[in-house]
């Protein structure tokens, strides 16, 4: 088991955890993608820019699949597993 805190939105770091699993067990068998961040800022009064919620949403999925792409190859069972949620915070009044 190989514990690693990876940004998904830093295609340098993810390159580096990719290296790291890599080198340490040749192949990955399951990607877990359970990235998010509250609908809500801050002040709970304004949504996620959407520019924002683009770069979390889309490509905090493509990044880590393409820079584990190989690895997976490598497995003779691979899987992609995507943990989502959805929250929001409403004023009423």
């Amino acid at each position: 088991m190989l514990g690693v805190v990876a940004d998904v939105l830093d295609p340098a770091a993810l390159a580096r955890f990719a290296a790291t699993v890599e080198q340490r067990f040749g192949r990955t068998d399951v990607l877990v993608h359970n990235a998010g961040k509250s609908r809500m800022a801050a002040s709970m009064r304004s949504a996620m820019p959407i520019d924002e919620e683009l770069e979390l949403k889309f490509f905090g999925l493509l990044r880590p699949t393409r820079a584990f792409l190989p690895l997976l190859k490598k497995s003779d069972a691979a899987s992609m597993v995507y943990v989502s949620s959805y929250s929001q915070t409403a004023e009423c009044g």
